[in-house]
């Protein structure tokens, strides 16, 4: 009997426990369940292999979070790609920018500002060989959050 019938079978029987009483039903829900299961780990063999249950990407992965602050009264390269920020924090006067490794100071045109700030839940790449970029006209903390892409 194939999986996909087996599992039509288990279905069919949740639907007519459903009709019966309480200890009935919990007992048929536990007998679903360790059938589930059990289907899936049939499913993981077949495949050769076990069936993913958590997918930990690298914005979730603790270990390429990274953040930072530094006060910016002139300015400053605040963190070197690759690396994607996600937040931003500045305040009036501030700007923030992309430009290449060590090039921050030839750099005019600026993407976020201290006006709009925080920029938080952003995606803003910042490739190997560019660094982020911020200038301020007060010694305010600029800080940000992002993480490393994997490679």
């Amino acid at each position: 009997m194939s999986t996909r019938t087996k599992s039509l079978q288990i279905g069919a029987l949740a639907l007519v426990l459903l009709t019966c009483g309480g200890d009935i039903r919990r007992e048929a829900g536990e007998m679903l369940r360790d059938a589930g299961d059990f289907l899936q780990s049939m499913d993981a063999t077949a495949q050769g292999g076990p069936v993913a249950t958590h997918v930990i990407t690298a914005d979730t992965d603790l270990s390429r979070l990274e953040s930072g602050i530094a006060t910016a009264l002139t300015t400053t390269q605040l963190v070197a790609g690759p690396i994607v920020v996600t937040d931003l924090v500045g305040y009036p006067q501030t700007q923030f920018w992309i430009a290449a490794v060590g090039a921050c100071s030839t750099a005019t045109t600026s993407f976020a500002t201290g006006e709009h700030s925080p920029v938080t839940g952003v995606r803003i790449p910042v490739r190997t060989g560019q660094a982020l970029c911020a200038r301020s006209d007060s010694q305010a903390a600029l800080l940000w959050t992002g993480f490393r892409p994997y490679e």
